[in-house]
């Protein structure tokens, strides 16, 4: 019998670790591969520093099995605005 795989939400510093760090396990025998900085990945999924965040939000989750995170992690946005420069610059509304 298969180990059951287990969904949770990567809610606490360990676990959004373990988000970003997964990459680095799935291609670790890609000799292709460049590893991304881990801090400016942290960063990333990071509310405080990315400025993304001021209009939308993201629901991190990882996927486990026997404890150890799979690939792939999973990420869930919803954006409350768009911002399209160049329709604003193209369609003025007129007066």
């Amino acid at each position: 019998m298969r180990a059951p795989i287990e969904i949770r939400p990567a809610s606490g510093a360990r676990d959004r670790d373990a988000f970003v760090r997964v990459p680095f396990g799935v291609f670790r025998s890609d000799p292709n591969w460049v590893p991304p900085l881990f801090f400016e990945r942290k960063e990333h999924i990071d509310p405080e520093k990315n400025p993304y965040f001021a209009h939308a939000e993201a629901a991190l989750f990882l996927a486990f099995k026997d404890g150890e995170p799979l690939y792939p992690a999973l990420e869930a946005e919803d954006v409350h605005a768009r911002c399209d420069v160049r329709s604003r610059r193209l369609y003025r509304p007129s007066s």
